[in-house]
């Protein structure tokens, strides 16, 4: 009965297809987690070299964060290698803060991106917000749910497009000049970056089934 009924509601309602990632995204994803490691590995070997003032201590724990480094280094010739033979992706880049690492982020953990509508693609992520209210009483609204790490992937991204991005950077401001919060006006950035990057992603694929 169970299985009748979840059947009849996924035939009735709309929901958002899921697109599973493909064998390049998920080779793609294991080299990007094990980067993430080695980045936490060197924040903490680092925090824990200001409790050490013995020279030789110091020579050992510097002499293991120019390994890790140099590891780190390794991934991402090796993270950028596999991203070059995506052309699809690598139109991404042309926007200021995409960064190779947001770039990975997206493609390993929003395979969806480009099959999706602007407005479905920012509720899947989390950057769409939410209207709170109960009978006359209305809340503000606000982001909740979805995908963590592609938001904060698209908050270090936003922070350097507000910057550098021109169309985003005065889109920024003019929202400022409304009154709207920093942080809502930084919200709204990543939104607006995130399904610019989805029409982009789009728009590429078409060209290349075209071609």
């Amino acid at each position: 009965i169970d299985a009748m009924v979840l059947a009849q509601m996924a035939h009735l309602l709309k929901h958002t297809r899921y697109v599973p990632a493909a064998p390049w995204q998920r080779k793609l994803a294991k080299f990007s987690l094990r980067r993430r490691h080695l980045v936490q590995m060197r924040s903490s070997e680092t925090q824990r070299m200001r409790a050490f003032s013995e020279p030789a201590l110091q020579a050992m724990m510097s002499s293991q964060l120019d390994y890790l480094d140099e590891q780190i280094r390794v991934l991402n010739k090796a993270i950028a290698e596999q991203l070059r033979n995506q052309p699809s992706w690598n139109s991404l880049v042309e926007m200021k803060g995409v960064s190779t690492v947001v770039m990975t982020t997206l493609a390993c953990e929003l395979p969806e991106l480009g099959k999706l509508s602007g407005k479905a693609i920012s509720a899947l992520v989390g950057v769409a917000p939410m209207n709170r209210e109960s009978g006359s009483w209305q809340g503000h609204r606000r982001i909740t749910g979805g995908r963590a790490v592609v938001r904060q992937a698209l908050y270090m991204a936003a922070l350097s497009a507000c910057r550098y991005e021109p169309q985003l950077r005065n889109f920024f401001k003019s929202l400022k000049a409304k009154g709207k919060p920093g942080k809502v006006a930084l919200v709204a950035v990543m939104r607006k970056m995130l399904v610019i990057l989805n029409a982009r992603k789009r728009d590429a694929e078409a060209m290349m089934a075209s071609a």
